[in-house]
């Protein structure tokens, strides 16, 4: 931890990571970093992770934990957190600024918009799509596409209301 966002500038050379579990909260910490010194960002992978063979990009400042199985031809994007346990199926993209809390499966040819959340135990069935900064409550089974914006709970995942924008 180096303290207020403006420490960042006393360190130059130094590799950092968000770890802010909300995806609105860590977006606007690494802008606001990002404008007031050149950092570069680490990307944290436990090593019990297990990732298919072939087409794994993950881009930088992504925390992926312990027990997280990501499959093959999958795209994560920029300060993307995979929480412990979870998975990742075959040609999913993962936009920036995804939270994906512990125990979540995302099935294969799916889409998390940039700034969605996953709640902890949550599910997406395969080909759908979860908007950018939609939040998807603990334990919820996404059967439907769900729109930008809005907060989805239950089973099947039913919006409950809408968001504001970041």
């Amino acid at each position: 931890m180096i303290g207020t966002t403006a420490a960042a500038a006393k360190y130059p050379g130094a590799y950092y990571v968000c770890a802010v579990g909300s995806a609105r909260i860590r977006k606007r910490i690494v802008e606001k970093i990002k404008s007031i010194a050149d950092v570069k960002y680490a990307t944290l992978i436990d090593p019990a992770a297990v990732f298919g063979k072939d087409r794994v990009e993950i881009g930088e400042g992504c925390i992926v934990c312990a027990n997280t199985y990501i499959t093959l031809d999958i795209k994560i994007g920029s300060h993307v957190y995979i929480g412990a346990n979870s998975t990742v199926g075959h040609d999913s993209r993962i936009d920036d600024f995804v939270t994906v809390y512990p125990g979540v499966n995302v099935s294969g040819s799916t889409y998390l918009g940039s700034g969605c959340e996953m709640g902890t135990g949550s599910r997406i069935i395969q080909g759908l799509s979860v908007g950018m900064n939609t939040i998807v409550g603990a334990g919820a089974v996404v059967v439907k596409n769900l729109p930008q914006d809005c907060t989805a709970v239950g089973v099947p995942a039913r919006i409950i209301k809408m968001n504001r924008s970041i």
